[in-house]
Order: C-alpha cells, then structure tokens, then sequence
C-alpha cells in the first residue's frame, strides 16, 4: 500500500468517511458478485482530502486514477442530495432550483442516470403527499442505491469480469436486488436519524402517507424473492454459494432483528426506541 495525491476542482468539503465506505463496499460486492477482475487489496483503500491544497490523498494498492474518478462521482452525488435535502427543501418555492439542481447534475455524470431519477421521485414523494404513494415509494426503491449502481457502471466499464457474459447480466441483477433490499433495511434502522435530518427514508415516508408495515415488509421480500431466483438461473460454472450464503445471512439478520423494529415503528414507538437503542 502506498499513498497518491491529486489536485481536485470540487467547490465544496466532501464526506470522505461515506465516500470511503461507499466506494469500498462497491468495491467488495462487484469484486464478489460480479467477479470483476482486479486485486482484493483496492477494497482496502482510504480516502483524505486536505481542504487547505484542495488535493485528495488515495492510500492503496494501485489503479490510482480509477479510484480518484470514482471518489470524484460519488463525492458529486452525496453534495448534490446534501444540497437538495439541506438547503433547497427547506424553502418556499424551491421545486424549480430543484428541478435546475438535477439537471445539471445530469448533463454532467450521465452514467449516474439513476442518481438524478431517484432524486426526482424523492423530491415528488417529500414535497407533498403523492396521489400514487405505492407507485412512487416502490419505484424509489427501485433506485435507492443508485449511487451504488453508477460507480458499479464505471467499474464494469474498466474491469473486465470472470464470468460469461450471460451470468455477468445475472449477476448484475442480483448485484441491484441486493442493494436494494440492504437499503431498505438500513432505512429500517435509520429511522430516528433520517428523522432527525429530514433525509429520505422509505419507512418514514410509508408511514407518513398512511401505508401499513406489510408494504415495506413485501418491498423486501420482494427483493429476497428475484435474488433467489436468480441464484438458480446461474449456468453450472458459477459457484453460488457467496450468493446463497448471502441471502441466508440477511435473512436471518432480517426476521431477528430488522422485521421486529419495523412493527415496532408502526405499533408502538417506545418499544422501537428500545430495540433502536440494543442495536445501534
């Protein structure tokens, strides 16, 4: 391991700790589910940027580039959903500068398409109640992870991967359920701070437009249903088990502890706060 600097145009102090988590975590599961070939060691990778010389220092393995273009667009997406959520929705008015956020933020990454399509469904879902809210919660959850899917994009634009190209196309979509479904759990358990900062969250916003536990409950185990579906439409050379024994962890994880807090949320609020509080 050893350690790069680039001077970096941002305009703006970056989240290095989320970038970092992010773009590792991207890293492991498309070096895992997509089996993209390069070495393990660029999961480990950190990320520090010095506000004063305006450069990012990249500690890692190799294939320094890569990583700066991958810390440059996520570092765009967390700034332009901070902006959104932090400053414009806090306005009278402000659907048009955050009609004019998004698409600039469009024609500048359009390999980050599902990034800009989610932050249009979030903005029709949290500035007012939605005459359609299953439709529009639903397809937000779609593209939750969308962040998740536009550096697996430019990822699988640069490495090539083990598998054929059909399962490749499989395992992509088992790479998307994945993240969709940890997203909702993770909003799940998100409750009390997304809350607190009036980020979106699929839970608070089930709620809030009078949709019952079983919509969210059936959102996940929508996901758990074309993961294991998928799993048995891999050709006989893939190795399945890292995804079987994937979905086994999480499902676990989800009826221990994730289902519960979910009923919590919705019958009795004190309860919630005191599994929130053994778990978190």
């Amino acid at each position: 391991m050893h350690t790069e600097s680039f001077l970096i145009k941002l305009g703006f102090i970056p989240n290095d700790s989320k970038i970092e988590r992010t773009i590792n975590r991207t890293l492991r599961n498309t070096y895992f589910l997509l089996q993209l070939d390069f070495p393990y060691e660029l999961t480990l990778s950190s990320f520090t940027y010095d506000v004063f010389t305006k450069k990012i220092s990249i500690q890692s393995s190799s294939n320094f580039e890569i990583l700066k273009e991958l810390y440059l667009l996520d570092a765009q997406i967390r700034h332009v959903d901070d902006y959104i959520d932090n400053t414009l929705r806090k306005k009278r008015d402000s659907q048009v500068k955050i009609d004019e956020a998004i698409i600039n933020f469009e024609k500048q990454f359009p390999i980050a398409k599902d990034v800009a399509k989610l932050f249009k469904l979030e903005s029709k879902i949290m500035v007012n109640l939605p005459k359609n809210p299953k439709k529009l919660i639903a397809d937000a959850t779609n593209v939750r992870p969308a962040d998740f899917f536009a550096l697996a994009n430019f990822l699988t634009k640069t490495f090539k991967s083990k598998l054929s190209h059909k399962d490749f196309a499989k395992a992509r979509l088992f790479y998307e359920q994945y993240h969709m479904f940890r997203d909702i759990i993770d909003d799940i358990i998100s409750v009390d701070d997304d809350t607190i900062n009036n980020n979106y969250n699929v839970v608070i916003q089930a709620k809030r437009n009078k949709l019952n536990q079983n919509f969210v409950q059936e959102l996940a185990m929508e996901k758990l249903r074309k993961m294991k579906k998928l799993i048995k439409s891999f050709s006989k050379k893939v190795d399945v088990n890292n995804y079987s024994n994937l979905i086994d962890f999480w499902e676990k994880e989800y009826y221990l502890m994730f289902k519960p807090l979910l009923h919590s949320y919705y019958t009795n609020l004190d309860n919630f706060r005191k599994i929130y509080f053994y778990v978190k």
